[in-house]
């Protein structure tokens, strides 16, 4: 009697010609899929490292922010915002608040020492505020209502602060003649909050 089955066009040859295609098409596939998954955080890190705008804000910059005469002669202190290029990995936002700084003459010639003090809280980051007080003034941090006194004292026992403020000493700020005027260089830092010592941020 004749054989008359035939193989159905869902039954692989005998061979097996067509899984062997199939298998490879899907191992293809995925091995595309694995690549691409290795390769982007690859590529993005890459671009990231090379391309000058994922750099943070210029820490450490030396910026002039104010001349001698807009300073107070009796040491009061003046606040004054740090505006810079803030950036991340794919966007420069230009002129933008990046920190503050309190500046006031100080010491026994007032027209030429300047101290700089950074106005936020080493607590827990809060913005300061100059507050008048009978006795020469005082930074006040509201949020926790911390004082401290116009060298960065802390007047509270106990203060919720950790430390005293951070001064922005390293270096100190210099006045330039510049235009036949005195103008106040500061280099400013931001530093890491609620420790007991004054750790810059990198």
């Amino acid at each position: 009697m004749e054989n008359t089955s035939q193989t159905s066009p869902e039954t692989p040859a005998p061979d097996g010609s067509a899984d062997g295609r199939r298998n490879f098409l899907v191992q293809a596939a995925v091995s595309t899929v694995a690549v691409a998954c290795l390769a982007v955080p690859a590529v993005i890190g890459l671009v990231t490292a090379l391309n000058p705008l994922s750099l943070k804000s210029r820490a450490g910059k030396r910026v002039p922010l104010t001349t001698l005469d807009e300073l107070p002669e009796d040491g009061t202190p003046r606040k004054f915002a740090i505006i810079d290029d803030r950036t991340d990995a794919w966007n420069v936002f230009p002129d933008q608040p990046v920190g503050g700084v309190f500046l006031r003459r100080s010491g026994k010639d007032k027209k030429e020492e300047v101290v700089a003090i950074n106005a936020t809280c080493p607590h827990l980051g809060g913005p300061l505020q100059y507050q008048e007080t009978d006795d020469g003034g005082k930074f006040f941090c509201p949020l926790h209502s911390a004082s401290f006194d116009l060298d960065g004292k802390p007047l509270d026992k106990p203060s919720p602060s950790p430390r005293r403020l951070d001064e922005l000493d390293d270096p100190p700020p210099e006045t330039k003649l510049d235009g036949g005027k005195q103008v106040v260089w500061v280099t400013f830092q931001d530093f890491e909050t609620g420790k007991s010592t004054k750790v810059p941020k990198t």
